[in-house]
C-alpha cells in the first residue's frame, strides 16, 4: 500500500502547558519541516533557513509581531548525528513569550531523534527474541545503543498513548479497524507496522499527528 502526503504548511504550532505551584506556563513550539538532512541541517547552524515569523502575530496575545530573540541549542542523537541542534526562537515583546522552531526529526523533549525511537519500538513488537537479542540487533542496525530502562520507557509511555494513536491513525489512513480487542503489545505491533522507512517515514506520520492534535507518539497527554 503507497500513502502520498501533502502538507499545506511546512510548519505548525504546537503548544506545551507547564502546571508548576498552580501557575500555569504555556511555551510555545513552531515544528517545522527543514527539507533536509540532519547533517545540513546541523552543518549550516545558526545559518539555517528559519520560518521567519517576524510578520506573524503573538499566538499567546496577538497583541505584537513575533521578534527574533536569538538559538538556544538541544542535543540530539540519531543514527546519522549526534551533537549539538540550533533551535530558532521569536520573541513577543508585549508579553514577553517566546516561540521555538523545531525541526521535525527531533521528538519534542527527547534527545533521540523520531527515527530511533520507532525503530526501536518495532525491533521490540517484531520479534519474538529475547531483550537483550532484540537490543543487540537494533545496535547492529541503527549504530547506536538503547538502554533497558530508554525501551521501557518508550514503552510504556507508547502504550498510554494507545487510545489516541489508534484514533489518529484511524482518521491519517483511513482504516476500518480499531484494534480495540487485541493486547496493548499486538495493537501497538499493527500500529507500528504501518509506520515505513520511507511513504510515510517517522517523521512524515509525527507532523501529521501533530498537524492533527498538537501531539505525537511520546507525547505526554493532559488526563
Amino acid at each position: 500500500m503507497i500513502f502520498i502526503f501533502h502538507f499545506i504548511s511546512v510548519w505548525f504550532f504546537v503548544i506545551i502547558i507547564y502546571i508548576c505551584r498552580n501557575e500555569v506556563y504555556i511555551i510555545m513550539q513552531l515544528m517545522f519541516h527543514p527539507k533536509v538532512t540532519v547533517n545540513e541541517y546541523q552543518q549550516k547552524g545558526k545559518h539555517f533557513t528559519f520560518p521567519d515569523l517576524t510578520n506573524t502575530l503573538c499566538p499567546h496575545c496577538r497583541k505584537d509581531y513575533l521578534k527574533k530573540h536569538g538559538f538556544y541549542s538541544r542535543y540530539f542523537i540519531s543514527k546519522e548525528f549526534s551533537g549539538i541542534l540550533f533551535i530558532r526562537r521569536h520573541i513577543c515583546k508585549c508579553c514577553g513569550r517566546t516561540v521555538s522552531s523545531i525541526p521535525y526529526f527531533c521528538h519534542p523533549k527527547r534527545a533521540y531523534s523520531i527515527d530511533f525511537i520507532i525503530q526501536v519500538l518495532k525491533q521490540y513488537h517484531s520479534t519474538t527474541s529475547s531483550l537483550k537479542q532484540t537490543l543487540e540487533r537494533f545496535y547492529s542496525y541503527f549504530g547506536c545503543s538503547c538502554s533497558r530502562q530508554l525501551l521501557y520507557q518508550y514503552r510504556k509511555r507508547f502504550y498510554r498513548n494507545l487510545n489516541f494513536l489508534i484514533m489518529s491513525f484511524i482518521k491519517i489512513f483511513s482504516l476500518k479497524e480499531t484494534f480495540m480487542n487485541c493486547s496493548d503489545k499486538e495493537r501497538a505491533r499493527q500500529l507500528l507496522s504501518m509506520i515505513h522507512p520511507s511513504d510515510p517515514t517517522p517523521c512524515d506520520v509525527s507532523m501529521m499527528l501533530f498537524l492533527d492534535n498538537n501531539s505525537t507518539y511520546l507525547t505526554q497527554l493532559a488526563l
